[in-house]
């Protein structure tokens, strides 16, 4: 009795080798085919380019793509493939500006990707700053490409203009508190703006708000930035100050007592390289006397007034020496001990 075979060829077996594209957008991703099983010789067309029959595509982006593999024996596969999109690298900018006479004021660039480079132009110029802000003191069209460990890149641009509208704005608050405890920033500006905008750190709670003053509080330690934005005119300013919160118990303040008559008394910055300014506000007004004193305890400059409530002092340190200086307020009785560090320039 004859016996008949019959032999079934190996099932079409398909391996790629994907790359996918670097970056969002970019066409730089490839495919290529190894077939095995079934019937040499293979055919391949491709659903979205139908005269394309090569196994290795280059120059794609990232989606979807169908290979109609079939071999001389007549068989056929459908077989689908991804190359996946990368996230988008993105950056944005600080809104555009004028800035006031003589002012200077910050572009700060913001990515959603950590890990990135920054390059800065002016008007298509190459700027030397790298950083994510870059303070601006020039009209000008500036423009920031940030570039993430891939090779990918992203751009905002923003216009800076200029105005001769002097707005010089300036505020006190004390380099450091306790956590817990009352914040006081005071608006201590000697040209009244068309309109102020505070900006307080996320987190900040908002005791008392207004163009001359600000108090708030913060509920973790750490170190905060506060701002005041002032507008006149064309122009605006924009001036800030650190403000570092201690876990509670590290500041030494001075006593709080019922019918004190000393409500603020700050100096600020601080620490300084040599310039540093003291505000001083009384409850009524006063006759007091402010001094300063060397690291060894050594008076270098005294003030005396007479019935005055609200004061701000500029001082100079001069040289390069380090070191920490004391500044005292005495009010009648009342006695209150600043401490400012010199850092060497």
């Amino acid at each position: 009795m004859l016996q008949q075979r019959f032999l079934h060829p190996d099932a079409l077996v398909v391996r790629p080798e994907l790359v996918h594209p670097s970056c969002f957008g970019a066409s730089n991703g490839s495919i290529k085919l190894n077939i095995s099983g079934g019937t040499s010789p293979y055919t391949i067309r491709w659903e979205d380019s139908p005269s394309l029959t090569t196994r290795q595509r280059d120059k794609l982006q990232a989606g979807e793509y169908v290979a109609l593999i079939s071999d001389a024996a007549g068989c056929t596969l459908r077989y689908r493939l991804s190359l996946t999109q990368p996230d988008e690298l993105k950056v944005n900018l600080s809104e555009a500006f004028t800035l006031c006479k003589d002012q200077s004021r910050n572009l700060r660039a913001t990515s959603n990707q950590e890990n990135v480079s920054y390059s800065w132009l002016r008007n298509g110029q190459p700027l030397s700053e790298t950083g994510k802000e870059l303070s601006v003191s020039r009209a000008g069209t500036y423009r920031v490409i940030v570039t993430n460990e891939g090779g990918c890149t992203a751009s905002a641009e923003v216009i800076i203009r200029e105005s001769q509208t002097e707005l010089p704005i300036d505020i006190t608050a004390p380099s450091s508190v306790d956590l817990g405890a009352e914040i006081h920033v005071v608006n201590i500006s000697q040209i009244k703006a068309d309109r102020l905008k505070w900006h307080l750190p996320v987190g900040a709670v908002v005791k008392s708000q207004s163009d001359e003053r600000l108090i708030f509080t913060m509920n973790s330690a750490g170190i905060y930035t506060v701002a005041l934005e002032g507008y006149l005119g064309d122009c605006s300013t924009l001036v800030s100050q650190r403000i570092e919160v201690l876990p509670a118990g590290s500041v030494l303040l001075p006593d709080d007592k019922a019918g004190a008559m000393i409500k603020q008394f700050l100096v600020t910055p601080n620490p300084t390289t040599g310039e540093f300014k003291v505000f001083v506000e009384l409850r009524e007004p006063q006759d007091f006397t402010l001094r300063l004193l060397s690291p060894t305890m050594v008076e270098m400059d005294k003030k005396a007034l007479k019935k005055v409530q609200v004061q701000t002092f500029e001082y100079e340190l001069r040289g390069n020496t380090s070191g920490v200086y004391t500044v005292e307020l005495r009010v009648g009785e009342e006695r209150s001990l600043l401490k400012v560090t010199k850092q060497g320039n």
